[in-house]
């Protein structure tokens, strides 16, 4: 069941974000007078296909890894002289850059109504209430209490643990000095820290990418009774016969207080036999249970399918945001604005050398936490959803040729110079861009093989 959630999560959010940036050229290209011949969501053959009344066809094809749209351009053939005045190149150099440069902005303006409309809807968020501070951490002699919240990084509000997330993964691969501001439980004073950061300080997490975890922050969390309230169907506890209600007294000869308890002993028995008693209304019962084996950021972990009950969150340690129309909008703005920032930097610093190669991440990954976040609910993928739009934006906006960046490259220079490249010079980039595309996609599929296997 979670492998086909995690292919039909995949399937649906390539499938969106391909055709709302393939949308986009065919929309700015016919603004601009020219022929579509195709418009095509996916490769090979078409599954389906229909023909609209300008000559366009529409074409939904069984490969569901891209799409494209093919426009009249003289350099693929002869053109009736009839056509002419609709073909690609016949355009003005702003008119074709214009086209070029819609697609990834459409995918940046999809990200932005996507935020609009969860912000619109309200969000309910966890306060960064530390819970503890580890031992060998760089903050572990700073006097940081459990209970406080971290309220800046760097000078930058963090009303969420996201938010703090993203402010630290600025800093990856730097040296220096960070700056943490706290609150204490019922203050408003700001308790300053200071820590030195290496260049590699994120060095041993950088497979699970988890700032926190390199500081050594480890967020509050509320107290889960080890008691069963779903079980999923087709799991391995729906398998062994375990029940909503039932509550968990020991595994493997371990008494379990909490749900995090549980948590740990399962993961860490990925395929291995657990002795399990629990307590069932009056009865005492023992089974043996298996815990399948999952991948998880590159590490195998038991998973039996059983959810928690869910205890009520105290007020003081969550958020609840309700926008208007006007405010929602500026904030889903804002939020696309410092995403995009955010993959900028993080690609700059790979090619400087400052963050490693390994946070590349292919389909696999990506498939893998498309599929989590549709098992968590609506908003969860479509905030996914909408982080994933931006990236696709921005990679297809770097001056690679064979990306919409390397096109709008060649027509600025073009612009410029008052007459475009030579052919010979622009094949030449070509073969470059496309060496290059190769050579990352391979370096994302490996980490992802690295992520799976090990």
């Amino acid at each position: 069941m979670q492998f086909l959630t995690t292919v039909f999560a995949f399937i649906l959010a390539l499938g969106l974000l391909v055709t709302v940036h393939e949308l986009g050229h065919f929309c700015m290209a016919r603004y601009v007078g020219v022929r579509v011949l195709r418009f095509s969501i996916g490769f090979g053959p078409p599954l389906f296909r229909w023909t609209d009344r300008r000559g366009t066809e529409f074409w939904l094809s069984g490969i569901p890894l891209g799409g494209y749209v093919k426009m009249l351009d003289r350099r693929e053939g002869p053109i009736p002289d009839e056509l002419l005045t609709q073909e690609f190149t016949q355009k003005t150099v702003k008119q074709r850059m214009a086209v070029f440069a819609a697609g990834p902005l459409v995918n940046l303006l999809f990200a932005t109504l996507i935020y609009w409309g969860v912000m619109m809807n309200g969000i309910t968020q966890i306060a960064p209430i530390i819970g503890e501070i580890k031992p060998t951490s760089p903050l572990a002699s700073q006097g940081i209490q459990s209970g406080w919240e971290l309220a800046q990084v760097d000078g930058q509000l963090t009303s969420d643990w996201e938010a703090v997330t993203f402010a630290l993964v600025k800093h990856m691969g730097e040296a220096g000095q960070l700056i943490l501001d706290f609150k204490a439980p019922g203050t408003a004073h700001l308790e300053q820290r200071r820590v030195a950061l290496s260049e590699n300080w994120m060095d041993n997490t950088a497979q699970e990418q988890d700032p926190l975890q390199s500081l050594g922050l480890i967020p509050w969390q509320p107290f889960i009774a080890p008691v069963i309230a779903r079980v999923l169907d087709h799991s391995v506890a729906q398998k062994s016969g375990l029940q909503a209600k039932d509550r968990i007294i020991s595994l493997a000869g371990h008494s379990i207080v909490s749900w995090l308890d549980c948590l740990t002993i399962i993961q860490q028995s990925a395929g291995q036999p657990l002795r399990v008693v629990l307590q069932r209304g009056q009865q005492i019962i023992t089974m043996m249970v298996t815990p399948e084996i999952m991948i998880e950021k590159g590490k195998k972990i038991g998973r039996l399918g059983v959810l928690p009950e869910m205890p009520v969150i105290p007020d003081e340690y969550v958020r609840h945001i309700h926008y208007g129309v006007w405010q929602a909008a500026a904030a889903a703005v804002q939020k696309t604005l410092s995403f995009s920032a955010i993959t900028l930097v993080t690609i700059g610093k790979m090619l400087v050398g400052q963050v490693s190669f390994d946070n590349l991440s292919g389909p696999i990954t990506i498939a893998k936490i498309a599929g989590d976040r549709a098992s968590y609910g609506v908003e969860p993928f479509l905030s996914f959803l909408a982080y994933l739009s931006i990236s696709l934006g921005i990679l297809n906006l770097l001056p690679i040729p064979v990306l919409d960046g390397g096109h709008l490259l060649y027509a600025s220079i073009e612009w410029l110079r008052g007459k475009p490249l030579s052919d010979r010079l622009q094949q030449w980039g070509l073969n470059i861009g496309v060496s290059l595309i190769v050579m990352l996609m391979l370096m994302a599929f490996y980490n992802d093989l690295v992520r799976v296997l090990s």
